[in-house]
């Protein structure tokens, strides 16, 4: 086979989430995506997503229709919510489908019954199982001393490989996530996902997590210091920079990577590892946006000297003022139309103020609170810069045992399945610094997408 055969063959699996398929809008962007790059040629979608905050997704839809039929309740109108949506998504987009006959069903009294036949199916399927199961029990069991006596070698021979690999420690593992917000929800699910996926590797290490309130982590971490009970591996912010941490180990980690497979270079400087970046951002509410004649994507506009001048109410989380005064090279404009606090995301949520200086981390939060009634754009610099997150140090305090463990689990997170785990199978509130992972987030990003380009950003300190 010539290269340049190979080079026809070649071909891309996409995968589309309910938040793509959501509406007539995210179908345009599905096909817009698909043909920027002829070798997407396999697209993979899900059931359409929820459109607003207080929308449904249709799969939770259909399980509520089958819910309905078990206890003999009327699914009729839940039935005609599902048909609708792909019809209205059809009309809107001047499509000539008779989509009518492939939704199966010409009524929802229809899709009852089959329902109602579906589950007498399963029962009677469930019977014969189960007279199945009776009549090869008596082999089954000779079978079962057999996978008991070949499971028990196997398990000794795991345990002994694993104990080789790693020591038996448990360590404690500390990071700031707020369980009220969508971001810090979906920081949890992906942190507790990586170390279960980690464990399943090393059995013999146990990760014990611990998310604590960001109004109270910093407080947490330095009483933890002056009682000697600092945590093994903690998220690092840019209140916890001077604590001591175990530089010699992240050194150590930092040699069994290539700088050029990562976006920020080396994941592991000085006292600490980068796992994820976040890009400066700015959110505007549809009425900031639409009513003010001004334009947000000119790439010299979305400054703070040129908004300082506008009659504008806008926000700036106090946490990433070092991080924007890198970026920009100068102060913050003091005018009564900006403040900088811990409560201006929230200031903009609640419709106080139009304009919020944030990072993508943010997105989530934004997102599941005002979604269809703000733009997002990305926030123009004198340079490419960024926001180092999910930012993780190991304590001086720890054992070796407990060091060799830290490490192996921050080497897992750097590793392609572990940005995978954190990123593309779950929500990690930032953006992964694995160069190949990174871009694969970019097809799955949303709206994030028109903010991520290859170009890569300098960092201007952690968040």
């Amino acid at each position: 086979m010539t290269e340049s055969d190979r080079e026809e063959q070649k071909m891309k699996v996409v995968k589309f989430g309910g938040s793509s398929m959501a509406d007539a809008g995210q179908y345009r962007k599905v096909r817009d995506i698909l043909l920027a790059d002829p070798e997407r040629r396999v697209v993979v979608v899900s059931a359409a997503g929820k459109r607003f905050g207080n929308d449904h997704k249709l799969t939770d839809l259909l399980y509520l229709c089958y819910a309905h039929v078990q206890y003999g309740v009327d699914c009729s109108s839940i039935f005609d919510m599902i048909a609708s949506r792909y019809l209205d998504i059809r009309d809107e987009l001047g499509l000539d489908l008779a989509l009518e006959p492939e939704l199966r069903f010409s009524s929802a009294e229809e899709f009852s019954r089959a329902l109602l036949q579906y589950q007498q199916t399963k029962s009677l399927e469930k019977t014969r199982k189960e007279k199945q199961r009776r009549k090869w029990i008596s082999l089954l069991s000779v079978f079962l001393v057999l996978a008991i006596v070949g499971g028990t070698v196997g398990y000794l021979w795991i345990s002994r490989t694993a104990q080789e690999t790693l020591p038996d420690a448990a360590i404690d593992v500390w990071f700031t996530a707020d369980p009220l917000r969508a971001s810090g929800q979906n920081k949890i699910a992906a942190l507790n996902a990586a170390a279960s996926a980690f464990q399943t590797l090393y059995p013999n290490v146990e990760l014990r997590l611990q998310s604590i309130a960001p109004d109270q982590y910093e407080q947490r971490l330095k009483q933890a210091q002056q009682d000697g009970s600092l945590p093994v591996l903690f998220e690092r912010t840019a209140q916890s920079t001077d604590l001591a941490c175990n530089a010699k180990a992240l050194r150590q980690l930092n040699r069994q990577y290539d700088p050029a497979g990562f976006r920020l270079g080396a994941p592991v400087s000085g006292d600490y590892a980068v796992l994820g970046l976040g890009l400066p951002v700015l959110y505007a509410s549809n009425a900031c946006a639409e009513g003010i004649g001004f334009d947000f994507r000119q790439a010299s506009s979305a400054t703070l000297a040129s908004l300082a001048g506008l009659d504008l109410k806008a926000g700036m989380d106090a946490s990433f003022l070092p991080a924007y005064e890198v970026l920009f090279q100068s102060s913050i404009p003091e005018t009564d139309s900006m403040t900088v606090s811990a409560d201006a995301l929230d200031a903009f949520l609640s419709g106080e103020q139009g304009l919020y200086y944030g990072s993508t981390a943010d997105a989530a939060d934004v997102q599941t609170q005002l979604a269809g009634r703000y733009q997002l754009y990305a926030v123009q610099s004198p340079e490419r810069a960024c926001m180092l997150q999910n930012v993780w140090s190991v304590t001086q305090q720890s054992s070796k045992k407990e060091t060799a463990c830290a490490v192996r689990f921050l080497s897992y997170l750097l590793s392609g399945d572990g940005q995978r785990c954190l990123y593309l199978e779950n929500q990690y509130p930032s953006i992964p610094v694995s160069s190949t992972v990174y871009e694969q987030y970019r097809n799955i990003a949303g709206e994030l997408a028109d903010v991520l380009t290859d170009a890569k950003p300098r960092p201007c300190g952690i968040v």
